[in-house]
């Protein structure tokens, strides 16, 4: 589907209000001069696209259809929102913990994060978003929210731009999941922007978990304020194409940002991370760990970048990605880079890419236990350290019994 059809949907949709139509009329332009990133481009080059832009997707409609993830029953949380094709169906009541809303983009509170880098889908997003969700954590007390998200395709092809804007206020504390879930054949292009403000704790778990069918393009932009505390928690488990973007910057002093995740895949799934953190002050820390497991003929490409400003004295940064390949067939390429421009800092790096241990699935067996069972019990225990640190119990173990079951065999 070429960049035109996508500006004909952006020309036949409803009439945005005055004081958002100049920022969607902007995004749309610089869409259109950006045009979709080719091989030639170094970030894309590694993805391919190619099936996402040869199939013809309509604008997916409004609808009342409802496709729950099969992760949300172990999140049994207080507060619940429902997104279907990119449109809100369920939004809670606001409360003094709280607030829920369609964003007003003239709200001097916030200046859209999607600008730098350029990213051309978050673009794409910005011109065609329907309803975009607003979340003030206002709490000191923990609050935990579930964003349900499903796209339903049915006899057409879809596209879908859900957007999501997140303020946690000064000193609050919350956990917020993102669940991505699907039927037929879709093309699922998300933005999600957290603002995580002055001492404020905040945990985002995305999980996506759509159909076979499915091409996932997706960008999360977070900014951190002095003394506060960001976890990222990413799971790929779906999807035929998945690509996820993170860009995180740490502009104030004394921060800290912990980035974990697990990407799963088979048959010819495409796993795609890159993630981009940028040390822009003194005295901030980060971890980030991202794990893999490929069998059968599935893909991956993680690319995680660390740059360390000139003011950025006393960082101390460390970024590990490993893969597991089950396959002789299935292929991983890794590309950690360090940029540092101070010299007093402390920062590593390293990637690995390997199979199981052939002693210890003889020490398994050795021991009675099957070769399916000892390959699934090795591959759960790879995944271990990725998932250590989840808020939330129930889902933790709901990821072990699914490697467990899953890869096995």
């Amino acid at each position: 589907m070429p960049v035109e059809a996508y500006i004909e949907d952006y020309k036949k949709s409803a009439d945005a209000p005055d004081w958002i139509k100049p920022r969607k009329d902007a995004a749309i332009a610089r869409f259109e001069e950006l045009g979709f990133p080719g091989f030639r481009d170094e970030e894309w080059r590694l993805t391919n696209l190619t099936e996402l832009l040869k199939t013809d997707y309509t604008a997916a409609p409004r609808s009342t259809d409802e496709h729950s993830s099969p992760w949300d029953e172990y999140l049994d949380f207080t507060y619940k929102v429902k997104l279907v094709n990119g449109y809100i169906t369920e939004l809670p009541e606001s409360d003094e913990h709280v607030s829920f809303n369609k964003i007003d983009y003239s709200n001097d509170a916030f200046d859209s994060l999607v600008d730098k880098p350029e990213h051309p889908f978050s673009y794409l997003n910005t011109a065609l978003a329907n309803d975009v969700l607003f979340i003030e954590i206002k709490s000191t007390d923990k609050v935990q929210i579930l964003v349900e998200h499903s796209s339903i395709s049915k006899s057409e092809n879809h596209h879908s731009h859900p957007r999501v804007f997140i303020q946690a206020n000064k000193f609050s504390d919350a956990a917020v999941v993102e669940s991505f879930c699907s039927t037929g054949k879709n093309f699922v292009n998300t933005v999600t922007e957290i603002f995580v403000n002055e001492s404020a704790h905040f945990d985002h778990c995305k999980i996506q978990d759509e159909s076979p069918e499915t091409n996932h393009i997706a960008a999360l932009y977070v900014r951190q304020k002095k003394d506060s505390r960001f976890r990222s928690h990413v799971l790929n488990l779906g999807a035929k194409l998945n690509r996820n973007n993170i860009y995180v910057d740490l502009d104030e002093v004394n921060c800290e940002c912990t980035m974990n995740g697990l990407y799963l895949g088979k048959d010819q799934q495409q796993s795609i991370n890159h993630t981009e953190l940028n040390h822009k002050v003194p005295h901030c820390n980060s971890w980030e760990l991202y794990k893999g497991i490929l069998d059968d003929k599935a893909s991956a490409d993680f690319k995680g970048r660390i740059n360390v400003f000139q003011d950025a004295q006393k960082t101390d940064a460390v970024q590990t990605n490993r893969a597991l390949l089950l396959s002789d067939d299935a292929r991983v390429n890794t590309k950690p880079q360090l940029e540092i421009f101070a010299d007093d800092v402390k920062c590593t790096h390293g990637a690995t890419i390997g199979q199981l241990d052939e002693k210890s699935m003889f020490y398994l067996q050795a021991r009675g236990i099957d070769k399916d069972t000892a390959r699934a019990i090795l591959t759960a225990a790879f995944a271990a350290e990725a998932i250590a640190d989840l808020p939330f119990t129930e889902l933790r173990r709901a990821i072990n019994a699914y490697l467990l079951n899953n890869y096995g065999s």
